[in-house]
């Protein structure tokens, strides 16, 4: 003889379970996801520092940008 609330219980904790797992696993998805998109925005703003820095070096000024339309 079980309870009504053994019985809900036992037939509830599988589903949560999974779903405890799914989350972190999402959660650690998206955590990594940020990690790699950080690396290469960091990488290419680093190439382009130091692209900038030897245009500086060779004399290149300040260039300014034409707005599309005039």
């Amino acid at each position: 003889m079980r309870t009504m609330a053994d019985v809900m219980g036992a037939a509830e904790s599988q589903p949560r379970f999974l779903a405890m797992v799914l989350t972190l696993f999402s959660t650690l998805a998206l955590v990594l996801a940020g990690f790699g998109i950080y690396g290469v925005i960091s990488y290419s703003v680093a190439q382009r520092t130091s692209e900038f820095g030897i245009r500086m070096a060779l004399g290149a000024g300040q260039t300014r940008r034409v707005q599309p339309g005039g």
